[in-house]
């Protein structure tokens, strides 16, 4: 039985050389190496182990300097000035995100003075980000800080190597990575400058077997879960449960006073998520249509050594 796992060991880690890249087939599986998630609790920064990412064919963990094995082999096979790397076997189409195309597990941008390609990825915290262009550049970036995304900062190191292609790259990446982080509209699955109704805030939860921190506002007849800046407004199946993109949100009893609710994701069911006070319900807080609530500090001021999830 062939399993991406083998195939990918066989065919792309094994001969670029890409000995300490994974993916995680089992929540027990140790990754040797691997960065660590942490959170934080009312005694300060706790360090967190299961599941830091969610076993399955999405979750793969490498480091900096396979993914730059990776792209050097891309620039070696990009060949034609106007054909994109992989093209002669898998063609790029239109993407969900516009005027991104997507080819082989890539996103491409035709439209800059100089063609790149590149893939971004996150999840439960972390995040990765890679960029190529026609000229051999490569910025690779890894994060296991919540508020650090990866993608923002390798567009933030690209305009600063645009702009001043004289700097320093240390001044760059450190200008880069101290720039206050705004979302971009192509990851959010709602645009929350679209809503006009006011949202009420029903609280913040985690869940001690993941990462990070959700909240739920309830805006007229809708519930919205938000993550990193992100919004999805619920659709109500059953008198307790609600769906999203890929999970099954059940609640125990009514969304005005929620202690708490099970989120079962396509790859991690049954992961239950507490409210964070532990007594008691804050009064409940109006905030101006369309601007998110903000998010926990779950994940800061910790380093992103590799290896790292993409």
């Amino acid at each position: 039985m062939i399993t991406l796992t083998g195939s990918a060991r066989h065919r792309l880690f094994g001969p670029l050389g890409m000995n300490h890249t994974h993916f995680k087939t089992d929540p027990c599986q140790v990754i040797p190496g691997s960065a660590s998630a942490y959170r934080v609790t009312l005694h300060g920064w706790q360090h967190t182990e299961a599941p830091v990412t969610l076993p399955g064919p999405g979750t793969l963990w490498t480091t900096a300097s396979d993914l730059d094995r990776w792209l050097t082999y891309l620039h070696q096979d990009w060949q034609h000035e106007h054909q994109l790397p992989g093209q002669g076997d898998l063609d790029y189409q239109p993407s969900d995100h516009q005027p991104y195309l997507y080819g082989p597990g890539l996103y491409a941008d035709t439209s800059a003075e100089r063609t790149a390609v590149f893939h971004y990825g996150h999840e439960q915290g972390f995040s990765a980000a890679t960029h190529l262009d026609a000229t051999g550049l490569r910025v690779i970036c890894l994060s296991n800080n919540a508020d650090i995304a990866a993608d923002h900062t390798t567009a933030a190191i690209l305009r600063g190597l645009g702009e001043h292609p004289e700097r320093d790259t240390g001044d760059v990446l450190c200008q880069a990575s101290a720039l206050p982080q705004r979302p971009k509209g192509a990851v959010r699955t709602q645009q929350a400058h679209g809503d006009h109704s006011p949202h009420v805030e029903l609280g913040t939860f985690t869940c001690d077997q993941a990462p990070g921190s959700l909240r739920l506002t309830r805006s007229a007849d809708a519930l919205h879960l938000w993550r990193r800046g992100a919004r999805d407004e619920l659709t109500q199946t059953g008198p307790t449960t609600y769906t999203g993109n890929g999970y099954t949100l059940t609640v125990a009893g009514r969304t005005d006073q929620l202690d708490g609710f099970t989120l079962d994701l396509d790859r991690a069911p049954g992961l239950a998520y507490v409210r964070q006070e532990s007594r008691g319900h804050p009064p409940l807080r109006r905030q101006p249509a369309g601007q998110p609530p903000r998010l926990g500090p779950a994940g800061q001021r910790q380093p992103p050594p590799p290896p790292q999830e993409g």
